[in-house]
């Protein structure tokens, strides 16, 4: 018996590869190959790979194996090799970027678009690479563009929903409102008050409805004198549309 070493409290004969007949040898050989070859198999199934393309994998691999070998070249230094290749081929950044497609409707601004240029070609993108990196920049932005406008809806229909419930001026009463805050609108307002109206959308919120209804109401009861029939001299604005509060001491 050779020497061995205890493993677990009992006895293993370990043998050296150069106690082992050509015999045993060989069958170490065709196990360790029968081995990886069935490792390569469960690899090659998981990536959905057939019979066919398993061996035709193998044919390949065993003739880079044996040219290598013929070269004096590990599968290592191979692998190196196909991989300096392959970025050798790269295409890499043209000389000038063509016209980028850009989604329907989004503007380009031209400096953002230098900057993102010359940052390409540091990077050294192909048209084609250059262009996905434009594409989620433009998707990125759609995005956000679209919470905010939803930001907006929601905030527009909140307004609207809270003056349309309010007891002073919502309710049964609200077609009366919209026809006292246009009226006053109307006397007192003018086209660029309409335009921030419509680009802010306050007009929408209770507290200015309540305002512009109160006036609206004053004027439909003639309550607010617009011209200068009673005491003299010109009145302020405050005295128009608060007669009842009197004039100053």
């Amino acid at each position: 018996m050779t020497d061995g070493t205890i493993i677990g409290g009992g006895t293993e004969e370990s043998v050296s590869s150069e106690e082992q007949t050509p015999d045993e040898k060989a069958a170490a050989k065709d196990k360790a190959t029968a081995e990886a070859k069935a490792a390569e198999e469960a690899k090659a199934a998981e990536e959905g790979k057939s019979p066919g393309e398993i061996k035709a994998a193998e044919e390949a691999k065993a003739a880079e194996e044996k040219a290598a070998a013929e070269e004096g070249k590990s599968p290592e230094e191979i692998k190196a090799a196909e991989e300096k290749a392959a970025e050798e081929k790269k295409e890499g950044a043209p000389e000038e970027y063509t016209d980028f497609n850009m989604p329907e409707g989004m503007e380009v601004d031209k400096g953002m678009m230098e900057k993102f240029t010359i940052r390409a070609k540091d990077r050294n993108l192909s048209q084609e690479e250059a262009q996905k990196d434009i594409d989620l920049y433009a998707e990125g932005l759609k995005a956000s563009v679209d919470a905010h406008v939803k930001d907006w809806a929601d905030a527009m229909g909140k307004w609207q929903g809270d003056t349309k419930a309010d007891k002073e001026v919502g309710g049964d009463r609200f077609d009366q409102t919209q026809v006292n805050v246009n009226l006053a609108l109307k006397t007192f307002g003018n086209e660029k008050l309409s335009e921030m109206l419509e680009v802010t959308g306050v007009g929408n919120h209770v507290e200015f409805v309540r305002f512009f209804d109160k006036i609206g109401a004053l004027i439909g009861n003639d309550k607010i004198d617009l011209g200068n029939v009673r005491g003299d001299g010109d009145k302020t604005q405050a005295e128009i549309m608060y007669p009842d509060q009197g004039g100053s001491a």
